[in-house]
């Protein structure tokens, strides 16, 4: 029975430790082409269109244009959000009931919006959070950065945007619990106020 179970763990072992090294290997140019199926995938699946792509390959679309004031470069903008991988599984957002059903346990201090300048050549950060993708402390790209400045000047508030990030503009081979290494990212964002 031991031995049984030492060759289980053997095989676990052998197992996990290849599939690693076959990411590992991966050229950045492969996990983006392999990204790339992903996305279009995803695209496709949902029927949301033919996506504008940034400088850095992230792809965008406008799902709903807003309804209230114009969103004018060089203003304060506020916005809620919703970050999950293409498997649905929420990884972060600023919105109560999002969270209180896709998490255990919420820290009050992340649910707030993110507020940014937005400006023709790029935006800075007005409110720093704990874990600041939009400002590209933890994401190594500029998508989705990208992806607000080019979408924002076309939008009002109260409209609704959808970023869709390759696994190089978010966590890269990072993984969590809600997500695997090199995951697709998919963010929802919802301009909320202009200050």
């Amino acid at each position: 029975m031991i031995k049984k179970i030492i060759f289980v763990i053997g095989i676990w072992f052998l197992y996990t430790g290849c599939s690693n090294d076959i990411v590992r290997r991966l050229t950045p140019d492969q996990q983006r082409a392999i990204d790339l199926e992903i996305i279009e995938q995803y695209f496709l699946e949902n029927n949301l269109g033919t996506p504008d792509t940034t400088e850095s390959g992230a792809r965008w679309v406008i799902l709903e244009t807003g309804f209230k004031d114009t969103i004018e470069y060089n203003q304060i903008v506020g916005v809620d959000y919703i970050g999950y991988a293409t498997n649905g599984n929420v990884f972060e957002t600023s919105i109560r009931a999002v969270a209180d059903t896709a998490f255990f346990e919420v820290f009050e201090s992340v649910l707030v919006p993110q507020y940014f300048t937005y400006s023709e050549t790029g935006w800075t950060m007005r409110d720093v959070r704990l874990t600041n993708q939009f400002a590209g402390g933890a994401f190594p790209g500029e998508g989705l950065g990208e992806a607000i400045t080019d979408a924002f000047i076309k939008m009002r508030l109260g409209g609704k945007l959808l970023v869709v990030l390759p696994s190089d503009q978010g966590f890269e081979s990072g993984q969590s619990s809600h997500f695997g290494a090199n995951a697709v990212l998919v963010y929802e964002i919802f301009p909320i106020v202009i200050l």
